[in-house]
């Protein structure tokens, strides 16, 4: 593999299969009955979207209160999740260290902070934000030529459903509808800041001939400036898919490996101390 660029199909399937364990419970201020619920255990991909659940989230819970399905959410160390992120972007934003065994999320039904959490409808919901996301970042890529608006009808079908079937397997039926060969004008990149609602949406600008020579790093001081990105330096770590970056790499290397289904590259910066 080029080592600054071409898609590496055996990594990005590992990224993919990545998947973050979760135990999910309910919230003892929103209980109505005796009836303790039972604790629901997950294993879900990092590539996943948290609300493709909600469906089980409901039928579990349902019986200890009475559930009106957009007064859901969903909070990890009293952090309400904004679902419509990819579940490893959550994580990552929170400084969380997957490798200590499952996370515990909080199901709420009451008080919902509309202010920083997207009311969840139904599955459409999911699908509205998700190709929302996918059109954005087709602006970035294909100004002038936008490839995902020229989809065909039942490739955007197939492209909503993978989005809720947690399967890393899709990942063929995936690359065979993403797979535009034109060169892209800009590269989709989101910054998110550890434990705020920060998200920053900051393109890549890869010029021609710079392919090799332009790295993680240079991309970052260009983002950010030289000394905001010097600053963040001395207090976060600079994460991506869970893995502290190496400054030196190509930003094209972690662009077509390591982006997301909607094609974003998500960066986080994460408290070096972690969460108190």
């Amino acid at each position: 593999m080029n080592n600054y660029g071409l898609l590496d199909e055996r990594l990005q399937e590992n990224v993919w299969e990545t998947r973050i364990p979760l135990k999910i419970k309910m919230s003892p201020k929103d209980l109505i009955s005796s009836n303790i619920p039972l604790t629901l255990y997950y294993s879900l991909p990092r590539i996943s979207y948290l609300s493709s659940i909600f469906g089980d989230v409901i039928k579990n819970f349902e019986g200890s209160i009475q559930v009106n399905l957009p007064d859901l959410w969903i909070e990890c160390e009293n952090k309400p999740l904004r679902w419509q992120y990819p579940l490893g972007v959550l994580i990552d934003s929170l400084g969380i260290d997957t490798s200590k065994g499952p996370i515990t999320l909080t199901v709420r039904f009451r008080e919902i902070p509309k202010d920083e959490v997207v009311q969840y409808e139904s599955l459409d919901t999911l699908r509205f934000y998700f190709m929302n996301a996918i059109k954005e970042a087709d602006v970035i890529r294909y100004p002038t030529d936008k490839k995902v608006f020229n989809l065909k009808t039942n490739d955007t079908d197939r492209l909503k459903k993978i989005i809720y079937e947690n399967s890393p397997k899709n990942i063929t039926d995936y690359r065979k509808i993403m797979n535009f060969d034109k060169k892209l004008n800009k590269y989709p990149v989101k910054l998110v800041f550890c434990r705020t609602d920060i998200v920053l949406v900051k393109p890549a600008d890869v010029k021609e001939g710079e392919e090799k020579n332009y790295t993680i790093g240079n991309y970052l001081c260009d983002a950010l400036t030289q000394n905001v990105y010097d600053k963040l330096k001395q207090k976060c770590k600079v994460i991506i898919h869970g893995i502290e970056i190496e400054e030196n790499m190509s930003f094209l290397f972690y662009y077509f490996n390591f982006s997301y289904m909607d094609t974003f590259l998500y960066i986080s910066f994460v408290d070096k101390i972690g969460p108190e």
